[in-house]
This record gives C-alpha cells, structure tokens and sequence, in this order.
C-alpha cells in the first residue's frame, strides 16, 4: 500500500466520524426542541456506546473495513455549560488504535427557534498510523440551528489545530418527526432526515508525506485541473438517524451515504455508505 492511498483512505475515515457525530448532536437538539414546550429544564447525563461499520470502499484499497466503538459520557448543565468524554476504539488495526477526546461546550435555545452550540475539544489519538486521521490536538466548533414546523436549517464550522490548521464546514437541511406511545405510553420513535454538504480545507492531505509524495498530489490535482492548498467543497451527504426512545434508553440507528466531489474520486475516494448503531441512557438531576 503506498502511503498516498494511506492518507486518502483515513480521509474518508475522519468525514465519517464526524458526520455521525454531528447527525447524533442535532438528533439530540431537535428531540430537545421539540420537547422544550412541555419537558423541565434540568441537569443531565448522557452515557452513549455506538459501534459503526465504516466500510470504506477506495479503487486503490479494494475495501477496507475500518469499524469502530465510540463512546460517549457527557455532562449538560442546566446553565447550558457542558464536558464529555469520548473514546474511539477502532478494530482490525495493525496495533491497538483509538481515540480519547474531551470537549467543554455551550449551548443555547431561543424561543425563535434557534439553537447555538460552541465546544472546544482535545483530541488525542495512539495506534496504527494508518487509521490516524486529520493529524490535530485541539478543535474549536461553532453550530448555528434554525427549527420552524419540524424543518432544520444547520451549520457547522470547525477549526482544527494540528500539524496544519485545517477549516470544515457543514450545512444542511433536516426534517424531524416524533411518534408516540407507539408499544407503551412511554415510549417514542423519531425519524430525522437530513441532506448535507461538506466543505474543507485540503491542507491535511499532505501532512506527514515527503517532498516527493507531496508533489505527486499536486501533478494529480493539476493534470485533472483541481487546484491544492484550497478550501473547497468535499462530500454531498445523505443522513437517516432513527431513534427508539422508552424512557431514559433510546436505540438509534444511522444510515450514511457520503458523496464525493470530483477533485476527491481523483484521489480514489468513491461513494460510501455506512450504518452506526447506538444504545444510550440519560440520568435526569
């Protein structure tokens, strides 16, 4: 395996992991805003474990099963401060990999129907190289929501600090419907529809290479007339999280197909899909 197609699998690998963490979050936003009329407003915890598949389909890699175990224990104060901690463990690795992330956040609903999210996270990551990622130790995020009759208009910008500063960028459009006392008067599905574009910086993809690998990028970029060391317009994405709530348990089920653009099928991304299945508890305070 050369160390190019390395670093356009773990490409792939990074988008998938934070859009099932983002589609996660802006499930959880929209259950609370839905609810925001006739539910308290109090502290709580979130304990979460979630295994994906993440199959990454690549020309070069002929398939790569790079499956991973998230999980999540976050704090929400009533204040509207927050503090998580998520490891990421993933499997069939060269060596023990994974992740150990912390975040501090706010949040904050309006009675117009916007919600405002800023979370700063430490990421750290140990194991095989190859699932590495967006080399960064620290990320900055700030989420913009709108909600009006169960349509989400959203936005997501981070920053990441690492060995390059790197930019993404999220929008999209979601639809959100909620069904009750379908086997018991306690419990709940929800169904969230969501379509989104991505956008980034490419400057990451050349972190760690040499000289010799770094302009073998730059000849590709330029015989199929992209240019490098851009911000730029990276993946359409179709989401589908489906949520079983009975009481203070919930079991979802996340569907993703990720599209790339152009200038990224050149680098051998094609298109992917993926599921993420989650089990998680809330402890009300």
């Amino acid at each position: 395996m050369k160390r190019t197609d390395i670093k356009f699998k773990t490409g792939w690998l990074f988008v998938f992991v934070l859009l099932f963490r983002e589609a996660f979050a802006l499930s959880m936003v929209a259950d609370s805003l839905s609810n925001s009329d006739s539910l308290p407003n109090p502290s709580y915890l979130t304990l979460d474990v979630s295994y994906t598949n993440n199959n990454i389909v690549n020309n070069n890699l002929a398939g790569a099963n790079i499956a991973a175990l998230f999980a999540d224990v976050t704090f929400y104060h009533k204040s509207g401060f927050y503090a998580g901690f998520m490891p990421t463990n993933y499997f069939n690795a060269a060596e023990l990999s994974y992740d150990l992330d912390w975040s501090l956040g706010y949040s904050k609903f309006f009675n117009s129907g916007f919600y405002v999210d800023a979370n700063y996270l430490n990421h750290s990551y140990r194991g095989d190289s190859a699932l590495m990622g967006i080399d960064y130790r620290h990320a900055v995020s700030l989420s913009l929501n709108y909600s009006r009759q169960n349509w989400y208009l959203f936005t997501d910008a981070t920053t990441t600090f690492g060995a390059s500063q790197n930019y993404m960028f999220d929008a999209g459009l979601g639809y959100y419907a909620s069904f009750d006392a379908l086997f018991t008067k306690n419990d709940n599905l929800t169904l969230f529809p969501m379509l989104s574009l991505g956008f980034g910086s490419d400057y990451w993809l050349f972190d760690g290479l040499t000289l010799t690998e770094q302009a073998q990028i730059k000849i590709l970029f330029r015989n199929e007339g992209f240019a490098w060391n851009t911000f730029d317009w990276h993946t359409t994405n179709l989401i589908l999280p489906i949520t079983y709530y009975l009481g203070n348990i919930s079991a979802s089920f996340t569907y993703l197909y990720a599209m790339p653009t152009s200038k990224y099928k050149a680098l051998s991304w094609q298109n992917q899909s993926a599921f993420m299945f989650s089990l998680g508890y809330m402890l009300n305070f």
